[in-house]
């Protein structure tokens, strides 16, 4: 409803029906506008009450009511500015003045600053209120009393008490034109000028006449300048003149006139005049040509600022030179804490070159106070501009210090705050953003106040104090146009703080956001690739690197994603992009040309890496992927079966950066090598010192196993079941423990211990039990119970095997080994059971026909030996007599046949025979 009414008033608006436009503003306004949209319609309606409607009272309204709700500073100092042009077209002059002072002093550096105190001099020589009546008793006067110090007292009058230049300039002329008395002649003289030169100002809209006015009031501040010289009226005069003039005058011939100023008033408090527009001159100089006459300034300002030091340093001489200075020339220089001192140390400059020349020892006595103060404060500005950080917190201190009520101590708060967060000194810079807070700045200084204290706690790694902070900031200003910042600022400190999950989904929560600046959607992208990167989820990673460089085509982004195309091994397209990144400006080329190093290493291109790295180590010897990429190419022809090469290049980044972790994993690549030489011992050797030298390098576990394997093929089976069993403590992931365990158990089998070995089949069953090689891990577990004699657990064992695989083989095997360990326990009714579904499965081989003869065999011992019969005679039938299979059958058919003849036949015979011997 509120964007369907500011929508509708921007139509009236264009459509040129102002009534309407406000109508629908104020309708909006009343269905409840709130923060940025407030501020916004408000702006709009007294621009349409002041610019359309010629309703002021009511703009002026509309523009306070903007200033007080912004909050980002641009519309309140816009804001500002246009109610007091308002007040003083209106006749509220008090009040116009009183906002243009506002604006100065809120928004210093701002757009309208120096409009502002221009028209605040304009306004000052405007008449006083009932000017009419004191220039109509000035007629009467002037008419009764025509002497010449009539004329002198009644143009005076006029111009200082009614500040009425206009009335003022013909009684001064007649004075000075006819005055005879020097003194009195150079009074007249001067306050004559001062009414031409106000005029000039005030009728500047009419040029000629503006530049008339002007020129005589210059021709007589001259000439009363040169003819009074040492008097009050020609001092002054002197002043005005130099004020007059000095826009027009180049930076030397300024300062030349200063100095020739100070030759003839050597005493006075007109020294501090020419100090201050001296310090005035040299700091805006400084501000304007990027710190060219820095030192000069800054000397002035310690000059000022210390009497005793200042004494000295002007009684050195009396040119007047300019001198320049670089901002980076003594940067770090004045970080004491006196002035006198930093003047001292102050990068060998020779003070009686500098702004201080022309004053005379015998001249100072005591800064006026606001010399004073603008001189400290220049100070603290200088310095900063200078890099020296330590300098400009000291002159702020003292400024603060010194002058605990003045209005600039909001703006000064928040500059030392921001002194200190450079010098790192982060506690005493929240206290002095606190103490900016607490003096009421306006919102944008404010909102970054309170962001500041955040990144205090931020950078003193206090991640929990600064994600507090930074909530706070949420909750005292959600529709802040900073909040966005604040919410990636406030996910960088959970992601520093540990809580990477929760940092995660505030990347992503804030990458959903509409809105986004350009800038903070390009690092927002950033940081949720990093992360995914980090997650190892590549292919999600690709997707919002695509969309970064969508955004943002500059080196950096084209490089990240070629990194993870090299990590999805898509290495052509890796390189390409590697290719297109070496081409921009800003590029990290050393990263760049380690990312084409990989590239050609993952497509094979051992020649073109080995000149690509060749190349890189030419450059980017010092940089930190020298050695990774050593490691990398190694690692590559380890893995291709070079050696040689291997051997060469690990041994060249030992002895290139031995102190490098690469250079201690080279060490494990080079056993590698070893062993696939047959080299066992050496091996052992070589991973047994990089275990000792990197005992928690991610490689720990796999040299382990190597050590394990070495010494398996050298026959060293109790060390090799000594190294499997750290391989598996020290296992990264399930897998690498599942294999050292495996190996461990078979050594184990080897070595005939079956009780460890059992063990460790074991605990493979129960901690992954849904590994693919479960089903042959437990054939194991019930091969070593079998041995152990633990029939029973055996049973358990291979009686689980068909419930986990579909594999009619292994199901055979298990009917087949349950089968053997039910006949082992005797129990040969149900071995028969077991033996006789294996031939039902279709496996074939070995396992049906073994099982047939096993069957026949319990069948034999209980005795029912025509099923043994039929059983065997089927094998030899199927595979004749003479094959393995049928001697084995033929074997147990005599074998029946002698059971048979050595008794009755049959069960119930040898049952009687049983009890005849009883008997």
């Amino acid at each position: 409803m509120i964007d369907a009414l500011a929508l509708h008033a921007e139509i009236m608006s264009e459509r040129s029906k102002p009534l309407e436009a406000a109508r629908s503003y104020n309708l909006a306004l009343l269905c409840g506008a709130s923060g940025e949209k407030k501020v916004s319609i408000l702006e709009r309606l007294a621009a349409l009450s002041s610019d359309e409607l010629g309703d002021t009272l009511s703009a002026i309204r509309y523009f306070d009511e903007v200033y007080r709700l912004d909050s980002n500073g641009a519309h309140a100092e816009r804001a500002l500015w246009r109610s007091s042009l308002l007040r003083e077209r209106s006749g509220f002059v008090d009040q116009a003045v009183r906002g243009y002072e506002s604006l100065i002093t809120l928004f210093p550096d701002g757009e309208f600053a120096t409009k502002a105190a221009a028209r605040i001099k304009r306004l000052g020589l405007r008449p006083l209120p009932g000017w009419e009546r004191t220039r109509d008793v000035a007629r009467i006067v002037s008419s009764t009393q025509a002497d010449v110090n009539g004329y002198l007292k009644i143009g005076e009058a006029l111009l200082v008490e009614s500040n009425d230049s206009e009335g003022a300039a013909p009684y001064l002329e007649k004075a000075y034109r006819l005055m005879t008395a020097d003194t009195l002649k150079a009074k007249a003289g001067y306050l004559f000028a001062r009414a031409k030169y106000n005029l000039s100002i005030l009728h500047r809209s009419d040029e000629k006449r503006a530049k008339g006015e002007r020129k005589t009031a210059l021709s007589v501040w001259r000439d009363v300048a040169r003819r009074y010289v040492g008097s009050r009226w020609g001092e002054l005069s002197h002043r005005s003149y130099i004020d007059a003039v000095a826009a027009e005058l180049s930076c030397e011939k300024l300062l030349s006139r200063y100095d020739e100023y100070l030759r003839i008033y050597r005493s006075g408090r007109g020294i501090w005049w020419a100090l201050q527009r001296k310090l005035d001159l040299f700091y805006n100089l400084a501000l304007s040509e990027e710190g060219a006459y820095a030192d000069s300034a800054l000397a002035l300002c310690m000059g000022v600022i210390d009497e005793t030091n200042g004494v000295n340093a002007v009684s050195r001489g009396s040119k007047g030179r300019m001198r320049r200075s670089s901002v980076r020339s003594g940067a770090r220089e004045g970080s004491k804490s006196s002035t006198g001192d930093y003047r001292l140390r102050f990068a060998g400059v020779d003070l009686s070159g500098c702004a201080l020349g022309g004053i005379s020892s015998g001249s100072i006595s005591v800064s006026p106070l606001e010399l004073r103060k603008e001189a400290i404060l220049k100070s603290a500005y200088l310095k900063r501009l200078k890099g020296d950080h330590k300098g400009a917190v000291y002159s702020f201190e003292i400024f603060t210090g010194e002058f605990p009520s003045e209005s600039r101590n909001m703006l000064v708060f928040y500059d030392l705050a921001e002194e200190l967060l450079k010098l790192k000194e982060y506690t005493k810079a929240i206290s002095a953003y606190r103490e900016c807070i607490a003096r009421g700045p306006r919102r944008a200084l404010l909102e970054k106040s309170y962001i500041r204290i955040g990144d205090c706690f931020y950078y003193q790694s206090l991640f929990d104090k600064a994600v507090a902070a930074y909530e706070d900031f949420l909750s005292r200003f959600p529709s802040s146009r900073l909040a966005d910042e604040v919410r990636y600022r406030l996910a960088m400190a959970m992601d520093a703080g540990g809580d990477r999950d929760g940092a995660f989904i505030g990347f992503k929560e804030l990458n959903d956001r509409e809105g986004l600046s350009p800038e903070l959607k390009v690092r927002v992208l950033k940081r949720i690739t990093e992360h995914l990167i980090a997650k190892g989820e590549y292919g999600n990673a690709l997707a919002f690197a695509r969309d970064l460089i969508a955004r943002k085509k500059d080196a950096d982004t084209y490089t990240l994603n070629a990194e993870i195309l090299l990590e999805t091994a898509e290495y052509e397209e890796a390189l390409k992009g590697f290719d297109r990144a070496i081409k921009m400006s800003g590029t990290d080329s050393c990263r760049v040309m380690a990312g084409k190093v990989r590239a050609l290493l993952g497509l094979k291109k051992s020649s073109s890496a080995s000149d690509q790295l060749a190349f890189f180590l030419e450059h980017c010897s010092r940089s930190g992927y020298a050695p990774s990429l050593l490691l990398d190419k190694g690692v590559a022809e380890v893995n291709d079966g070079f050696m040689d090469s291997a051997v060469k290049t690990l041994s060249s980044l030992g002895k290139l950066f031995p102190e490098s972790k690469e250079a201690v994993d080279a060490r494990y690549y080079l056993a590698l090598c070893d062993m696939k030489r047959g080299g066992y011992k050496d091996a052992v050797k070589k991973l047994q010192s990089f275990i000792k030298d990197a005992p928690y390098s991610p490689l720990v576990s796999k040299a382990y196993f190597k050590i394990a394997s070495a010494q398996y093929i050298q026959r060293n089976l109790n060390l090799a079941a000594h190294y499997y069993s750290l391989a598996a403590e020290s296992a990264p992931d399930g897998d690498s423990e599942f294999a050292a365990l495996d190996n461990l158990g078979k050594v184990y089998q080897e070595l005939e211990d079956w009780e460890k070995a059992a063990g460790v089949w074991k605990k493979m069953a129960e901690k992954y039990p849904a590994d693919k090689n479960i089903v042959e891990t437990l054939f194991n577990l019930g091969f070593c119970y079998g041995r152990m004699g633990r029939y029973d657990l055996a049973y358990e064992v291979y009686n689980r095997i068909p419930d986990v695989t579909s594999s009619e083989e292994q199901q055979g095997r298990a009917h087949y080994w349950s089968g053997v360990s039910l006949k082992n326990m005797k129990r040969y009714n149900d071995a028969v059971m077991e033996f006789l579904r294996v031939p039902y499965l279709k496996t074939g081989g070995m396992w049906g026909v073994t099982s047939k003869l096993e069957a026949a065999s319990c069948y034999e011992k209980m005795g029912s030996y025509g099923e043994a019969e039929k059983l065997c005679s089927e094998v030899i039938s199927k595979y004749g007599k003479g094959s393995n299979w049928g001697r084995l059958a033929a074997k147990a058919l005599e074998r029946i046949a002698a059971e048979k003849a050595g008794g009755s036949g049959g069960k119930d015979e040898r049952k009687s025979n049983r009890d005849r011997k009883g008997k």
